[in-house]
């Protein structure tokens, strides 16, 4: 679910990522679906779930029938926002409706005309969730803090304290994933809404001199970054607050929605994970954008599916530790950290990947081979952090 949707033609991409990209500087989520999804489930979830959905008119996008239909189908449920970016006579269902003129807009967000603009989109939505200065106070249940390059950071969702059966509660697991066990968490904690994008690994790799990953020619800001070690996730880190990968404990408590023990994050029903996941059911066997399916309970997203996740969690020869009662994470007892965890499935594994409670175990250099790191993966990762 998202505040805003943008509706655009193919040509007016770049316009569409500036007007998102201001709009979410002022703390709205927004969506604005790469072309090629416009046939695809995914696309319709997100344009219905969005609070209010923009139109980008042009020369092309007043043809384009896709553009007419989201337009449509917004002012039939008085969510309609119209944008003017050409000189353009509009389709006569929508030329008497207010209209906002972007012509030539540089993407700054004092212009007069996007400051309406804003005002407008706030009495569809009502005010921005979080915003544009780094926030401290945690009361609300999620925050952005502002990174070293003055830009925003991941979205944090706060999951409260509480405790949950871990591990195969189903009777259908696997043995790693025995003996179920109760952990508590005495103190809430955060992880990222969403996986860690394209667009926020490359910020951080040339700020870093890190190395930028194979996007496996799947093009897109939005897409979760793939083709990252396990070494490479741990050292993301841009912001004042201090981040890290998550623990095991603390993602299957996230996934599973607490004591509610979802099989899968957000349901427990097989024929529904669809709604929630991009698994080798639906995906077409590649990554999709992140937050175009369902979130669970607790407001994340793609917490089933998409990409395998990288938690901090060690696992060394002498025997698991997966019974840690606190939520914390595991060290290994001889000093040797391998195999790690990943979580949560990928786009081309089943749906039985994708349970709250799998895990799988994976020697890091094994898939990053000293002599060949551009061997594609499904790897990505998303962040964690203390609240105190």
């Amino acid at each position: 679910m998202s505040d805003i949707f943008i509706s655009y033609k193919r040509e007016e991409q770049d316009n569409a990522r500036t007007l998102a990209t201001a709009l979410e500087q002022l703390g709205w989520l927004v969506r604005w679906p790469p072309i090629y999804q416009k046939n695809e489930l995914d696309y319709e979830i997100a344009r219905e779930t969005a609070e209010c959905i923009i139109a980008l008119w042009s020369s092309r996008s007043v043809k384009s029938c896709f553009v007419k239909d989201d337009a449509a189908y917004a002012f039939d449920h008085d969510k309609l926002i119209s944008v003017i970016i050409e000189e353009v006579k509009l389709p006569c269902r929508f030329a008497k409706i207010k209209t906002h003129q972007l012509i030539n807009w540089d993407g700054s967000t004092d212009n007069q005309e996007f400051c309406n603009l804003a005002e407008d989109i706030s009495k569809i939505t009502g005010l921005p969730a979080t915003q544009t200065h780094e926030r401290e106070d945690l009361s609300v249940n999620n925050f952005r803090d502002q990174l070293k390059d003055g830009s925003q950071g991941p979205e944090m969702i706060i999951i409260p304290a509480g405790r949950f059966h871990m591990g195969d509660t189903w009777g259908n697991g696997l043995e790693r994933e025995k003996p179920a066990h109760v952990v508590n968490f005495d103190k809430p904690f955060a992880l990222s809404r969403y996986l860690i994008t394209f667009e926020q690994y490359d910020i951080f790799a040339k700020n870093m001199n890190k190395r930028v990953p194979n996007n496996n020619s799947w093009e897109g800001e939005k897409q979760p970054v793939i083709d990252v070690s396990w070494d490479e996730a741990k050292s993301y880190e841009q912001t004042k607050r201090h981040y890290r990968l998550p623990s095991e404990a603390e993602w299957e408590y996230a996934a599973s929605c607490g004591e509610k023990k979802e099989k899968w994050a957000g349901t427990s029903i097989e024929t529904e994970l669809g709604n929630y996941a991009w698994f080798d059911q639906n995906s077409g066997k590649r990554t999709h954008p992140v937050g175009m399916k369902k979130p669970n309970a607790f407001g994340l997203y793609d917490m089933s599916g998409n990409v395998w996740e990288w938690i901090d969690d060690c696992r060394d020869k002498e025997g698991d530790e997966a019974e840690r009662r606190d939520g914390s994470v595991s060290q290994s007892n001889s000093g040797n950290c391998e195999p790690r965890v990943l979580r949560g499935g990928a786009c081309d594994y089943g749906a039985d990947s994708a349970r709250s409670a799998n895990r799988r175990l994976y020697i890091p250099d094994q898939c990053f081979p000293a002599l060949n790191r551009n061997i594609y993966n499904l790897y990505g990762f998303r962040l964690a952090c203390d609240l105190d």
